[in-house]
Parts: structure tokens; sequence; C-alpha cells
């Protein structure tokens, strides 16, 4: 048998009784745990021998009067010397001691119930024995306060089985335990051989380097390292230490050169025939003892057999405290030569180092090259006080080490020095931009580490050192990082199907499945369609590749334009609403119909049928087919005649689109060149809502009213007027106009006429003249009727006014004329070329045709009154025709005249809506602003005649809505916090729905309710902000090492920001320390223990249990370990990465975000920088350049290398010095601040799903940013940005951007000069 295959059978030989005997300890300490519990009752008597016991039953319970008796039982038991030991009766349930329901006896039992018991002789009898106790007779029932006692003896047999199971017990405690010292810790020291590569070729050199990792608590020494030869190979080892301190790693390096000559090195044979004759012994022993238990028939020896036997086997693991310490272990690993297999094999061997503490630890500095620091000597069990940095001209420090090749990082606030050493100081030369091998490394950051600066593939996994620290974040110096038995090359770090060696091959991300976001993964592109995976639109002709495999076209072959379709659900009477347009590739994604959810279309419109929809697409259209499918029942109706209407944003007015019927399948069709809010209306009804006895406005607003009276005095008029009441009702009339503005005449007739008063604005004359009015009594010369004369006296005193009021004759008369001087077709040419309005009343035996030509030819009114007591009514109405025609009470910009009109009218009024229809007049008149958006009620409803030449009303935005059409912005101004801080612009078309749907109404909400609890009233996306952790707390002392590092670069390059040279002196240092950061936080973690699950469970607990409660956190903890290793890394890096960019935290400790001075701002922009950092983020870009292309607003949003989801808003001026006629030219930002702010959300299905961050600064700003790490793998297609830019103090610029391509994304405030961004 080979010396191999001993150590491996006398291994697995000690790890079988080594189980063995654990779990026949535990099975055995169990067993006696439960005769323990079974006899606990016996052992509280500590009785030894035969002791007389007495039982004591008490009746305790009192009567209660009449009531029925009951019982309670305590028992009570008493030994020899009076001592008492009670029990609750409650523990003989739960132990199940006896079967019957008297131990559960209690007051609330009914007496019936006690009577029904069977003899309680019997049933205590039961308790009894099960305790395994003597008892006498027992009385079957118990008087209150009489106490019964029975005599009892204990049996001595039952303590000496005690004794015996308690020596056992003991003897199995005390060598179990010593299992965990036989282990020799081999499970704590880690092995590791890796060669330089796998195949090799008979004539290259083999370079081998074994690592043994001592993860235990003890030193180790006396460390053998045997390389075992290979034939035809000569082997030569490098010398190293034989003793590795607990937490480190001793390495080996070999090498096998070709050499026929080589000779073998003998085995060394170190022997573990003592072991193996002591396992066998105490086996021989075991056995005897089985055999003893076999052919026993004594109980109590099969049990004191099988006692012993369980005492020899726990005691087999004190064997291995005297063969472990030093034995011989083998690793090894399978390389390729010349295509044969080869083993390469290691043999090592150790000892458990014995140390005594000594009382002091003295601890050196080694600073490398840098200031002195002093030695520090402590107590042993102390912690050492970190010394501040060393400085060294041109170099970074970047930390202390155990070890002088600078490998393991010393952390102050956990390592407890065991003895005296020295701790090395690592440095990083930023100055030096060495890159010896070009791969993008500097030589100085290969150093650290530990990739070889000659090499751009140092570990030849076919991945160049940069690209496995960035993106990947693996190790350059291991072909596996993750010792998974994969080459890091053939792992698929996303999952994408392709490995990291082809994303490297083919240059896409290897951290994301869809490198260029256009909803294929990079294996679908490439193994499937053959598109390109770094470009979402593969031929060019708008559409991404994504969307060409969705609608059906050929992602490879480029089509000019694309016949798209798009679909909604019906409502009402409508099943179903769909459009096909022909539109460019890149306005497909933007087409979308949706349901309209303003209060425009209400149902109780005439011909209303169902809800308008939304039609969407971005740019202009050539045309788009509409297609409306609705119930087919309506056409039951003789009267339906369904017709497609758009809503004209401009005028508010519905508009007829010519529509085709398919009456079997019940579908009405159109035709558009634009979109807007279409919907389909019964047109039969609708048409209902067109009236034309509404007077057309004039084309001033407000103007006043010159009336001339022309009142008949006529004799007949003392018979039908006896009361005056004309006479009374015109003075009230006058009341109500308006003095200053309004003017009057008073003109009276019989067979001739007569100017009573003149036209005069003193108001007050006119109703003196009412009063002296007289009645003609009948009998003169000039008796008689001429109301021709009359209005023709009217007209002159009219025609002559030059005020520009509105001019109305108001005619009344109880008789036909017998007298005419004027002919009436004359006075009607007369008053229209004059503009003026007649109106006429006829009271009681008139020639009314007259008086309604009259009337209707001017533009007036006719009104008939059979008695003076119907004049009131017409007297008001004649008011409303005229005085409220042109008054406007409330100064609201709409008439009383058509305010009344409205309120009293239907829900729409000449094909618009109408938005007082059902409000009170009064309630109107109230408030000129009835809504309270600031907008008056005639700025957003007007009055004008359309080409129809019938009165139309403008609706501008709703005057009772303050958001017209429900897309969260205001109709009148900003929205605005309660401290006057705007979070979103006004709408700047309010009758159209702006931006994506819910946005802005969430976000308002969402800024709304920052801070507070989410309830339903605010919608659940304001969560409430917790204190998230702070920036360094709670990070182990290896990350504050690498913090520092970050820190201080950061703070060299913005020394070097004011250089001229700064950017590409800079910028390989900005590369480097990307790559620096990812790899601190991905790979060194591995070597950092338990701490990261420490940090997982902190960061884990105060997220999970500030949002959910400690309840969640912990089933977090439980049931989700990876995802909280992964979000410690992600931790990490957002702060390591935040301190690097000079970032900050918000109030909430919610986000990161830039400050106004940092070296980021030297840098500039130029569209090569997001190349740089592609491979290791998946962002999307935009931007809106100015007409002279002098300036750029910059809009980015996505993922970001190590701050996860994230967005910038930035505006940049070209740098017209330097690249300005490149392709590719550097933009410099703007070199003054403007108030900015930041809002990102993760938006899905319509609707905000998260808030990422908001970022309003007190401080302004020239780039606006934040960075959420909690939101991890985030997709930019699901995410929207707000943005806010105040250029009150740049009016020139804010100029500038106007000229910019307008788009829906941008919206512009001319009164506060600020741009508003939704993206």
């Amino acid at each position: 048998m080979s010396k191999q295959t001993k150590d491996k059978m006398n291994g697995e030989i000690i790890m079988l009784y080594n189980y063995l005997a654990v779990l026949i300890s535990g099975v055995v300490l169990l067993w006696a745990l439960g005769q323990w519990v079974s006899l606990h009752f016996v052992q509280m008597l500590k009785c030894s021998k035969k002791v007389p016991v007495t039982c004591v039953l008490v009746n305790e319970h009192k009567e209660h009067g009449s009531a029925k008796p009951y019982l309670t039982y305590s028992p009570v038991w008493e030994d020899e010397d009076g001592n008492r030991y009670s029990s609750n009766v409650y523990t003989f349930k739960k132990w199940q001691i006896g079967k019957e329901e008297v131990i559960r006896i209690n007051p609330e039992w009914s007496r019936e119930y006690i009577d029904s018991l069977k003899r309680h002789e019997t049933l205590v009898g039961s308790l009894f024995s099960a305790l395994n106790y003597k008892y006498s007779s027992i009385s079957a029932y118990i008087s209150y306060n009489k106490i019964v006692t029975y005599p009892l003896i204990y049996e001595e047999t039952k303590m000496k089985k005690r004794k015996l199971f308690g020596v056992v017990l003991f003897l199995m405690l005390l060598f179990s335990s010593l299992t965990v010292f036989a282990a020799d810790g081999s499970g704590q020291i880690q092995a590791e051989l890796t060669t330089d590569k796998e195949d090799y070729s008979k004539t290259e050199t083999i370079q081998t380097i074994f690592n043994l990792k001592n993860q235990s608590e003890s030193d180790l020494e006396d460390i053998g390292i045997e390389f075992m030869d290979i034939d035809g190979y000569k082997l030569s080892v490098n010398k190293t230490d034989t003793s590795l301190d607990a937490g480190r790693t001793l390495t080996y390096e070999a090498k096998y050169t070709p050499n026929a000559l080589s000779l073998k090195t003998n085995n060394t044979n170190t022997g573990d025939t003592k072991a193996i004759l002591l396992y066998m012994a105490l086996f021989v022993v075991a056995a005897g003892v089985i055999i003893k238990i076999v052919y026993s028939k004594k109980k109590t020896g099969i049990i004191s057999s099988f006692l012993i036997f369980c005492l020899i086997l726990s005691c087999i693991p004190c064997a291995s405290l005297t063969v472990n310490a030093s034995d011989e272990h083998v690793v090894k690993k399978t390389i390729k030569i010349n295509s044969q297999e080869k083993e390469i094999e290691v043999k090592y061997t150790y000892k458990v180092k014995k140390t005594v503490n000594p009382e002091n630890v003295t601890v050196r500095f080694e600073s490398n090259g840098g200031s002195s620091v002093e030695p520090q000597t402590i107590k042993y069990g102390e912690l050492l006080t970190e010394p501040d940095k060393p400085t060294r001209e041109g170099y970074t420090f970047v930390g202390w080490y155990l070890d002088d090749k600078c490998k393991y990082v010393y952390n102050f606030q956990d390592y407890v020095p065991q003895q005296d050493g020295t701790l090395y100081a690592k440095w990083i030369n930023l100055n030096d931009d060495t890159d010896t091998d070009g791969d993008g490394i500097l030589d100085s950051f290969e150093e650290f580490y530990g990739s070889d600066p000659n090499k751009t593939d140092t570990d030849g996994d076919g991945l160049p050192d940069a690209y496995e620290l960035e993106p990947l974040g693996l190790d350059p110096t291991k072909p596996d990082t993750d010792g998974n038995g994969v080459k890091d090359g053939n792992e698929d770090a996303d999952g994408d199907g392709l490995t990291n060696l082809e994303e490297y091959q083919l240059g896409t991300k290897p951290g994301y499945a869809d490198s260029d976001g256009d909803g294929l993964s990079d294996y679908e592109e490439v193994k499937q369609h053959h598109t390109d995976p770094l470009n979402s639109d593969t031929d060019g002709d708008g559409a991404s590749d994504g969307t060409e495999i969705e609608i059906g076209t050929d992602p490879l072959v480029a089509n000019e334009s694309f016949d798209v379709s798009a679909s909604a659900e019906g409502n009402d009477g409508i099943t179903g609403v769909s459009v096909m347009a022909n539109l460019s590739g890149d306005q497909i994604e933007s087409l979308t119909v949706e349901q309209n959810e303003s209060d425009l279309f209400p149902t109780d419109m005439p011909g209303y049928i169902g809800q308008a929809y939304d039609f969407t697409v971005d740019d202009e259209i050539n045309s788009a087919t509409l297609q409306f499918s609705f119930d087919k029942s309506l056409l039951n109706d003789p009267d339906f005649k369904p017709v497609i209407y758009y809503m004209n944003a401009e005028t508010g007015q519905l508009e007829e689109l010519e529509t085709t019927v398919d009456m079997e399948n019940g579908v009405a069709t159109a035709v558009t060149s634009h979109f807007s809010t279409y919907v389909l209306l019964n047109k039969t009804a609708f048409l209902t809502v067109w009236r034309d006895d509404i007077r057309k406005p004039s084309d001033e607003a407000n103007v006043g009213l010159s009336v001339a009276f022309v009142l008949d005095r006529s004799a007949s008029m003392t018979d039908n007027d006896p009361k005056g009441l004309r006479l009374t009702l015109s003075k009230q009339f006058v009341d109500k106009m308006t003095a200053g503005r309004d003017a009057g005449s008073l003109v009276s007739f019989i067979a001739k006429d007569e100017l009573i008063t003149p036209l005069t604005d003193d108001l007050n004359q006119i109703k003196e003249s009412l009063d002296e009015f007289k009645n003609d009594d009948g009998w003169g010369a000039d008796s008689g009727t001429n109301g021709a004369a009359g209005i023709h006296t009217g007209l002159q005193q009219l025609e002559s006014d030059t005020s520009g009021n509105d001019r109305v004759i108001l005619f009344m008369t109880d008789g036909d004329d017998n007298r005419v001087s004027y002919s009436y077709d004359d006075l009607i040419a007369e008053a229209n070329e004059n503009q003026v309005t007649i109106y006429t009343i006829g009271l009681g035996n008139v020639n009314s045709s007259i008086l309604e030509k009259v009337a209707k030819e001017t533009g007036g009114k006719y009104y008939y009154a059979e008695a003076a007591e119907d004049l009131d009514t017409i007297f008001k109405d004649a008011e409303n025709e005229t005085i409220d025609f042109t008054l406007d009470g409330n100064n609201d910009g709409i008439s009383n005249y058509y305010t009344k009109l409205l309120c009293e009218g239907g829900k729409y009024i000449n094909g618009t809506r109408n938005p007082f229809s059902g409000i009170s007049y009064e309630d109107v008149q109230a408030n000129g602003d009835y809504d309270g958006d600031g907008l008056l009620n005639g700025e957003e409803y007007q009055v004008v005649v359309g080409g129809n030449q019938q009165v139309q009303f403008v609706l501008k935005s709703d005057p009772t809505k303050q958001d017209t059409d429900n897309d969260g912005l205001l109709d009148g101004g900003p929205q605005r916090l309660s401290d006057g801080t705007e979070i979103a612009p006004k709408d700047p078309e309010p009758l159209k729905y702006t931006g994506k749907k819910n946005v802005w109404k969430q976000h308002v909400s969402t800024q709304q309710n920052a801070g507070e609890s989410a309830t339903d009233d605010n919608k659940p996306i304001a969560k409430e902000y917790g204190q998230m952790l702070s920036l360094r707390g709670n990070l182990p002392g290896q990350f504050n090492q690498f913090y520092d590092f970050v820190e201080v670069t950061a703070a060299t390059l913005n020394d070097w920001s004011d250089e001229i040279n700064f950017r590409e002196k800079a910028l390989p240092i900005v590369k480097n320390v990307v790559m620096f950061i990812k790899y601190c936080t991905t790979i060194l973690p591995l070597d950092v223990g338990n701490d990261m699950d420490n940090i997982a469970t902190d960061v884990v607990k105060d997220l999970a249990g500030t949002i959910l409660g400690d309840r969640w956190a912990d089933f977090l903890l439980k049931d989700f370990k990876v995802s909280i290793a992964k979000d410690t890394v992600a931790y990490v890096q957002a702060i390591l990465g935040g301190t690097f960019l000079n970032f900050i935290p918000d109030d909430y400790n919610v986000a990161l975000h830039s400050q106004p001075e940092t070296w980021q701002r030297a840098f500039g922009y130029n569209e090569l920088y997001d190349l740089v950092f592609e491979v290791g983020s998946n962002m999307k870009r935009k931007y809106f350049e100015t007409k002279n292309t002098q300036y750029r607003l910059w809009l980015w949003k996505g993922d970001y290398w190590n701050l996860r989801s994230g967005a910038e808003v930035g505006i940049y001026v070209k740098d017209n010095t330097s690249s300005s006629q490149s392709d590719t030219p550097i933009y410099d930002c703007i070199d003054y601040e403007v108030p900015m702010y930041v809002s990102l959300y993760n938006y899905s299905s319509n609707r905000i799903s998260e808030n990422i961050f908001n970022w309003n600064p007190s401080i302004s700003q020239w780039w606006g940013t934040g960075f959420n790490w909690r939101y991890q793998d985030p997709d930019y297609h699901k995410m929207i940005v707000i943005g806010k830019i105040v250029l009150d103090s740049q009016n020139d610029l804010y100029t500038l951007l106007k000229t910019c391509e307008q788009s829906g994304e941008i919206i512009y405030d001319e009164h506060n000069k600020t741009v508003w961004i939704q993206w």
C-alpha cells in the first residue's frame, strides 16, 4: 500500500471515529436527559436509600353561598423530616403523566362534571403509578379545608440508576468536549497549488505557486514543504519561512525546468503506526463490549454494557491529541505536458505553536522611504494606536501592512498584536505614469495588485489584467478567482450566455446582459439574430434591433419607414381603439394610445358613447388611421350616427373628422394627419349643443352700455300699466348700470316723439325724468301712437355717442302705430349701420310682427307681455341681454351675460365643454378665479365668433379645475412646497397631457410628502427617510485604509485641477483608481473573514429595520444571504467611489451628490470619457444643443460603475481653443453656478415605482447629480429624470437654451427663466 493511500485511509478512519463518537455521545446525552426529566420530581427529594414520603391532598377551594362546591388539588410531597415540596398540576399535564382528566381540575368546572368523573382513588392512583410510587387506599372525596395524607415508600433501586446515569453523563460530556481539541485545525489551514497555465510543451518551464493560508487562531511552526519531482524536470524552490502566524499566508514558488538528467527526490515517511494501533485496540475493546451485550440476559447488564461501550467511543477523539499534530498533508494539481496528464504534488507538515503571552508587545513602523514613525509599546491584549500618516515626496500613502511585501493590511480597529513585530508602509506613486506593458494599469498600481507589469495577462486566463479589474472585479493574478474550477475567462458574469472571454473579444459589457440596451441580450444578438450587440440600431434606420424583432421587420435591412400599430382597451360603449401609422424608426417606441383621464368628456355630455383617447407620438406624422370599435347594439337606434371628433388644443373645440362606419362589424374609421385627443360621439345627439340664440360678443371686452329708453306714453298706457310698472322697472334697470361708464337717454312718444333726457352718463338725471313721466290724456291734437318717431329719436341720441359703448334701444309700446313718420325698414337699416341693437316689448294688443322684425333684424329680442305684471320677467331678461352682456361684475374677463348662460347651460355648448354647468351663478360671480389657480376665469375660457358666424367658446383651460388635463401640472403656475420651493412647472398646454403618464402627478405627490410616512392620501411612493448608516460606520479597518487612499487621491486631483495639462495627467489616474476601487471591494472582501458578514448584518438590519421593521430585517438576514453580501460590496463601493469623486450625502443619507468645487470640473466633458467607463457602466446620455452649437444641456441616467443607480444634469460650453474641429470636441463646464434640482425615479407600467433620490441643494451648482447604491442593476429604460435649472441670473443663456430643438422633454418657464426637464 502506498504512503499516499495510507495517509488517506488514516484520515478517513480518524474522521469516521470522531463523527461516530460525537453521534453516539449525543444520543446517550439525550437519553440521559430524558431520564433525568422523568425523575426530576424524585430528585427534588434528595433521597438516599428507602425514605418514607407522605402525599398530602388539600381541598383549597371555598364554597360560594349556595353555589355548587368545586375542588382543586394541590399535591404536596412531604419527606420524613417534614420538608414539603409542591408542584403545579399543569406540570403533570405538560409531561402527560397519567391519562385521566383529574390532573386538570380547576374552579371553572361545574359540579356535574366533577360528579361525572369516576372514583378519585383510581384517578390519583394513575398519577402515583406514573411516578413509580406505592400508595395506600384513597378517599373518594375531600371536604373543604380537609387535608388527607397518604404514606408512600420510595424504592432504593432508583437511586443506584441515578448515580450510574450521573457518572456516565459526566464522563460523556468530558470526553466529548475533547473532540474540539482533538482537531488539528486542518479545516482552517488551507493549501492552494497553482500554475502559470494548464498546458505545456516538453520544453517549457513550469512555474508553480504553493500558498498555505492559516485561518486558525494559532500560529504554526516547523512547517515542512516538499515539492515532488517530475520525471525529466529539474526542481528549484525558493526559500521562505518555516513558521506562519494566525491570519497570514505563506507562499512558496517553485520552477520545474526541463532536464533529462534530473533525479527523483526520496519521499519522506512520517508514519502513523501508533495512531492506527491505538484505534485498533479501542475497537477490539468496543467489540468485546458488543459481544457482552448480545449474550447478556439481564436487563441491568445490558444497560451497563451499553453505557461502557459509549464511554469507550467517547474516549476515541482523545487519541487524535497525540497523533495529529504533525500529520503529513498532500495537495495536487493536474496539468498537461505534450497533451499527457501529469500531477504536481506538494506534501506539507506543520505543528501548532504553543505560545506564552508576553507582558508587553513592541511594534515598529517601517515607513519604506517615508517620514519616520515612532514605535509603540503596549500591554499584551491592547490595540495599537493608529499613528499619523507618514509622508513621502511624490507618493500617496495607502496604509500599514503586516508583511514586507505589503499584501496583508493591518486593521488597527480589530487586530491585537501577539508578539513584537514590524508594520510596513505601502505607497503608490501617483506622479509616475509608467505603464510598461501598456495595459492601462500603471506600474505602481500593478505592484499593489501583484500583477506583472511586463504582461498584459498575468494569470494567462485570456483576459487582460485591466479587463479583469474593471469591469469584472476579478483577481488578475489568479486564472480562477473564485476557485470553483472554472477559469475566469469561461465564467459568464452577466448570465447572458456569452463567456467573459467572448464578451472581451466582442467588446460587449460583461456585467450587462444587454450591452446596447435594445431589448435583446448580447447572446441573442450574436448567436441568433447576428446583429451588433454594441449598436442598438444595427441597420441605422432609427428602429432598435429589439423593436424590429418585435414588430417583425429585419434588423439587418434598413427601412425608410414602418407601418406600426398601437391599441387600447375599450370603455363603456366603445369595445376597442387602435391606430395604424406610418412612422420613422425613431418614432416607433413613442407611439401610444391611452384613455384620456381628464374631465373634458363627461359621461352625460350629448352624444357620449365612451371616453376619449390620447394618441401620441414624437414629432409629426404624415397620416394615421384611427379605428373605434363600438357596441353594435347601438345601431338599433335610428338616430345613432357615430363620428370621430378631435379636441382642438388651441380652441378647446371638438372638431369633426370625416368618418366611415362599418355597420356589420361596428367600427368607425377616420384618417388624420396629426395626433391629439380623439373621441367617438353620436353626432345626432351632439348637434343639440349648438344654439343660435346666444348673442355675439363685442369686439372689445368689458365695454360700457349706452341705452335709449323709448317709452310709449299714450293714454292707453293708463289702463294697461295702471301702476307704472314699466317706469319702476326702467329705474331698476338704470340702477344696475355702471356710473361713469354707462350712459342713458329717455325718449317718449305719442303721435309725435319727445326727447325728455338727452344722452348722459348722469344716471340720476334719467331716474328723475322717469319720476316725472306722465301719460297722455288722449284728447290732444298729438294724441295717438307713432313708435317709429320714437325709435328715430333714440337712434339720433346713440349715433352721437362717441364712448365706444354698446348701443341699445329699449322700446316699449302697447299698441299699433296710427301715425308713421318713418319706415321701419329704414330704421332697421340705420340701426344696423350704426351698430344699434333694438329690444322691443309689446304689452297688450300690439302688432307683434313689426316688433319682432325690428328686434330680430337688429340683433335684439322681442318680448311680449299680456299684462303689466309680466314686465318684471321681461325686464330681467332684457337686463341680461343688455346690461349683463357688457357688465363683468367680478372682473374675471367673462361678462355676467355669458357667465349666467354657462351656469344655466348644459355640459357642452356650441361644441365646447361647459365647465360652469351645474355651478350656481352667485358662486362664480363671488370669485373671479373660481379654481384658485392664479388665472382669471376669462383667461381660461373665452367667447368668440366662429367662422360659421356662430358664438363659440374657447376653452384654454378649465376655470373650475387647477389641473385641467390631470397631468400633475397646474394651469396657472408652478407647483410649490409650503416653503415656496418650486417642484413642477406651469403646464405649457393645459388641454394636452404633458410628459409620461402619471410622472408629474406622482413626482409632485412624492415631493410634497418626502420625509413623511406614506399614507393612502400621498401614494405609496413617498417613503420615510430613516437615518442610514454613516458613510464610514461599521467598516473593517482594511476598508478604512482604502478609504484613506482614495480620499488622498481625490485631494491630489483637486490640487492638480488648476494645471494646464490636468486632463492628460489625471485621466490615467482616474482610470486606475476606478479599477482599484472595484478590486478592493470585490476581491479583498474574500480575505476579511466574518467582518463582511457583520457589515452585511448591520447594513441590512438598518435598512430593512428602518423601512419594514425588525421582523422583516431578521427575515432578510435569514433567507437572503447572497443579496446581503452583494449589498455590502455595493455599499462599500459607493463609499469609496463617492469619496474619490468628492461627493457628499444628502440630509437623509439616502444618496451621494456632487459639489461645485471638485476636480471633475477641470475635466469638462468629451464623449470619449463615456467610452472610457462604458464597459463598467450602463448609461444613457442625451444632449440638447443650442442653435449656435456653443452650449449643450447634457443628461445622463443609468447604472454607474460603482455608484449604481444615478443621474446627472449639466450645462457645458464648447472649448473653442482646443479640439473644436475634432469629431469629439471638448466641452468645458460653465464657469458659474446656478440653482439646480434633480430627482430620479424608477418608472414602469405608467407609474413611478420608486423614488431613487431627490437633490435640491441650498447652494448653486454647475452640475446636478445623484447616486443611490441601494438600487442595484438598474435599467435606464425604466428611469425618469426630473430636473430644474434656474437661469434668472443668466438671461442670455436662457435665451440660447430656448433655441434647442423643441421636445416634450423640456419645458421653458418664461416668467421665472427656468428650464424644466422630464427625461
